[in-house]
């Protein structure tokens, strides 16, 4: 069955740049500053005025998010910036450098609070009842601007938004524990607010460390997850002309994920056609995963564990050689096409080759069959196609008219 090829002509986009999502991903960051503002100047007086360490501790993490929301925003936007010379893969590693600052702070904070934690639980203290109604607007507050933050963060594929977001979910959580904590004060037992507020400082302290190991692991080029490998897999067994594929690799910059990968295709086919697959391979993969945004493809006429050091290598000009070695054999008038196949590490040649168009198609045979002999006499060539091309210029009238 024949088989058809589309011919594709997308041009390359800088996705990341676009300004409608980094108007999305910095109004996130602001709306979270605001509230995170309001969040710790709130639960920070009424700590103060109840007494309330746990409140305390969740304040200064608040406070501490102001500084984070900071460092989302810059490198929010400074990763959408266009590619440029110095920057030909664009600017993604700053998102990456953005979660990493973010979950230094977590992991200071986490340290922090947990020193005053521990202060708190040697010398417990009273706490008003109506602390708990500044731990409940923190945790409902948090929680919509986690849901918020989110939603945008995968929009948009930003990590760093998305690492931010995450920080929102902690803040709902380390309310949800001062809320207990504050209870348990109220029940008679104060000591457990300091247990409470322990407890938030390893949360917040966790949360950097899981956030800053995953930041580590995309600057060293870790790979994506299985998941998307599968996906990327299953794409290419859709594209007609792969005869296999390997070393497909994945990595992460920023929201980006970029794949280079090597394909192998029939060995006998021509370049153009090899980088029309190629592109069909490329354009799949672009679709196969919203976060997939460039893909480097490599053609292979063979595996690659079949391909050792060929002997025609020491040949500069392979070309050169047969058209020299074909025009020598008696009745050859020229050769107008010459194809050098590399296949297995061995030399394998088509050509056409013109004789007069007066001889018999026997005397031809017997030409081409020369030309064979000698080509494959040479020790770099392993197998020779000798073709004969038809001369119609005796077709031709006098005034240039085509019988």
């Amino acid at each position: 069955m024949a088989r058809s090829y589309a011919i594709y002509n997308r041009p390359m986009t800088d996705i990341r740049t676009d300004k409608s999502d980094i108007q999305a991903g910095s109004q996130v960051v602001l709306v979270g500053a605001g509230i995170n503002l309001f969040l710790s100047l709130i639960k920070g007086v009424v700590g103060l005025m109840t007494g309330s360490v746990a409140l305390i501790s969740d304040a200064g993490h608040s406070l501490g998010d102001l500084i984070t929301d900071v460092i989302t925003w810059f490198s929010l936007r400074l990763s959408r910036q266009p590619r440029d010379a110095n920057h030909p893969y664009g600017h993604g590693k700053f998102e990456t450098m953005g979660t990493l600052s973010v979950a230094f702070f977590l992991v200071v904070t986490g340290g922090f609070l947990l020193s005053e934690s521990i202060d708190a639980i040697r010398h417990p203290t009273d706490t008003a009842a109506w602390a708990l109604a500044a731990a409940v607007v923190s945790v409902a507050l948090n929680e919509w601007l986690y849901r918020y933050s989110i939603r945008v963060a995968r929009e948009i594929r930003s990590r760093v938004l998305e690492a931010n977001a995450w920080h929102h979910r902690t803040d709902s959580l380390t309310s949800v524990v001062a809320f207990v904590g504050i209870g348990l004060n109220l029940a008679g037992l104060p000591a457990w607010e300091g247990w409470m507020a322990a407890l938030i400082s390893c949360f917040v302290g966790w949360i950097g460390v899981r956030l800053g190991y995953d930041a580590v692991q995309e600057l060293l080029d870790h790979s994506v997850e299985p998941d998307l490998i599968g996906k990327l897999e299953q794409a290419l067994g859709q594209i007609d002309g792969v005869v296999d594929s390997h070393e497909l690799r994945a990595r992460r910059m920023g929201g980006d994920v970029l794949v280079d990968l090597h394909v192998q295709v029939p060995p006998d086919i021509t370049v153009s056609h090899g980088h029309q697959i190629a592109e069909q391979v490329r354009i799949q993969l672009l679709g196969a995963d919203p976060g997939v945004t460039e893909v480097l493809v490599h053609i292979d006429p063979e595996a690659d564990d079949n391909y050792d050091i060929p002997q025609v290598q020491d040949v500069d000009d392979p070309e050169n050689l047969v058209r020299t070695v074909a025009v020598a054999v008696a009745g050859v008038k020229s050769v107008s096409h010459v194809l050098c196949h590399f296949i297995h590490g061995k030399l394998e040649i088509q050509l056409n080759i013109e004789v007069e168009p007066t001889l018999q198609v026997l005397e031809a045979s017997a030409i081409a069959s020369q030309v064979r002999r000698a080509l494959e006499a040479q020790a770099v060539i392993d197998k020779v196609d000798v073709h004969l091309e038809l001369d119609d210029s005796h077709d031709e009238t006098a005034n240039g008219e085509v019988l």
